[in-house]
């Protein structure tokens, strides 16, 4: 997970087990919203093509580089090479949704031009939906939960 900052939520490094090299890397956005059409088309989708154009390499290369710390026995400029060069990146969005994208035909709307965006193989691009209604008070009581969650695990050691 990386923290809130602009650009991608999180990285993804798929390995081929039997070659010890990288076979993809997949790109998260996660978005909370009641506004799950726009958020796409005019936060998600301009940070996507900007990966596919090229920008932002820099901020794709640090990302690898500590997951590969993690893992001594990659090597590391392959795999960087690999991520930036031999197109194995892939996208993933996860996205709040109420009753109008709840669909399978409200998900195709949702999601129309993903392939304009990440072209080529369809397991490229995964797009994942969460349905949830009054978005904000879930959010408010999943937080009140876990906030309580964390006190009573506190409690334990003090």
């Amino acid at each position: 997970m990386i923290s809130a900052q602009k650009g991608f939520d999180g990285l993804e490094l798929l390995v081929d087990t039997a070659s010890g090299k990288i076979k993809g890397a997949v790109i998260f956005e996660d978005k909370a919203t009641d506004d799950p059409r726009t958020t796409i088309r005019d936060k998600v989708w301009p940070e996507s093509a900007a990966l596919e154009l090229g920008e932002s390499e820099n901020v794709l290369v640090s990302e690898v580089v500590g997951l590969l710390a993690t893992r001594p026995d990659i090597d590391s400029d392959a795999a960087i090479e690999r991520v930036l060069w031999d197109d194995v990146r892939r996208y993933r969005i996860s996205i709040t949704v109420g009753d109008t994208h709840a669909s399978e035909q409200g998900r195709r709307r949702l999601f129309d031009g993903y392939d304009t965006v990440a072209s080529g193989e369809a397991h490229r691009r995964r797009a994942e939906t969460l349905h949830v209604l009054n978005l904000r008070a879930w959010m408010q009581t999943l937080a009140e939960e876990a906030i309580a969650a964390i006190h009573d695990e506190v409690k334990k050691y003090v």
